[in-house]
């Protein structure tokens, strides 16, 4: 959005318009703006389309209901591809996230379980 809507000099008015026209732009599911999910009501653009919303707090609950729709539709897909695993037990051998270099989120180092806690679900 920031390469198409910059002036050839390095002016950024283009791209503050697009910006605000894509904060306007409705989600295809809720039928709601980021703007007015936020505020509660549409927000002006460069147009200057302002027109309060009178029915608030039924656009609020309709679009509650639409993203938990949408999130019991996800939850549904998620758990297709999920199982129960055993309880680890002392001497298992486990990938361990390494936390720290370059790559800190990757399963890359190996271990022995020496104890096992209790958890909570």
């Amino acid at each position: 959005m920031l390469m198409d809507n910059t002036g050839p000099s390095g002016s950024l008015d283009r791209f503050q318009q697009a910006m605000l026209i894509s904060r306007k732009a409705a989600d295809p599911e809720t039928k709601a703006s980021p703007a007015l999910i936020l505020f509660g009501r549409p927000i002006r653009d460069a147009m200057g389309g302002y027109c309060p919303h009178n029915t608030c707090q039924e656009t609020l609950s309709f679009i509650e209901k639409a993203l938990a729709r949408r999130h019991s539709r996800e939850h549904e897909k998620w758990s297709e591809h999920t199982q129960v695993l055993p309880p680890l037990k002392v001497g298992n051998h486990v990938y361990v996230q390494n936390l720290v270099g370059n790559h800190p989120k990757k399963w890359e180092r190996t271990g022995v379980i020496t104890e096992v806690h209790q958890f909570h679900l």
